[in-house]
């Protein structure tokens, strides 16, 4: 288990519709037509797993709307660096179409009514190794510690995990879009302490191709 910080997030007014555009929302799966259409599109495959908050220890539930609590994943697609916003519903939970390729959780956005808008680098990727398929990613656990000072500020650490809880994640999913009665692959996601914290520049990108291909494909380079 590893820990990361959770950072302020500090965006100019004036640049938000700028930085939002860049940002493509991944396709959320609601429904078995929805399935239907993924796998048979010969583009894309459905990846679905969780995110599961919890603060000291006690899961919480993910809210909607501007003033309440919310964690909101991006990631980037190595294989042509386009960055992608996800949703996660009350429990974290989701079903993405995604095109096959190596990902990056490279943010995780955490909007706290009382203090504002953090971010968290979780260093964590998966892989989509083909088309047409269904994939199960597993759970990422994140565990803040949450500290406030004096005037609401907020700073802390948060411990992360990733677990395999096939079993109980496809119970949920099955309640989420319906039965699903296509094979489910394993293709956990993997956290890496190593990975650069951006991945803006070309050495940045280049040092996380390389930790990625070690430790998703056993490639040493």
């Amino acid at each position: 288990m590893k820990t990361c910080r959770l950072l302020r997030s500090i965006v100019i007014l004036g640049l938000c519709t700028a930085l939002i555009s860049c940002v493509a929302p991944a396709q959320d799966i609601k429904g078995p037509s929805d399935l239907d259409q993924v796998l048979s599109s010969g583009k894309k495959s459905a990846v679905f797993g969780r995110i599961q908050w919890l603060e000291n220890g006690k899961e919480k539930r993910i809210e909607k709307g501007l003033f309440n609590f919310s964690v909101s994943p991006n990631l980037l697609r190595m294989d042509d660096r386009s960055k992608i916003h996800g949703e996660v519903d009350e429990n974290g939970y989701f079903v993405w179409s995604l095109e096959p390729g190596i990902y990056v959780i490279y943010r995780i956005n955490y909007h706290d009514p009382w203090s504002g808008n953090y971010f968290i680098v979780p260093k964590v990727a998966f892989s989509v190794p083909e088309k047409g398929r269904i994939y199960y990613i597993g759970t990422l656990k994140m565990d803040f510690a949450p500290k406030r000072d004096l005037i609401g500020g907020l700073s802390g650490r948060v411990k992360v995990r990733i677990e395999d809880q096939g079993q109980k994640d496809n119970a949920a999913i099955v309640q989420k879009i319906g039965a699903v009665t296509h094979d489910i692959e394993k293709s956990l996601m993997v956290h890496k302490a190593s990975l650069p914290t951006t991945i803006d520049t070309t050495d940045e990108f280049n040092l996380a191709m390389r930790i990625l291909n070690a430790i998703l494909f056993g490639v040493s380079q």
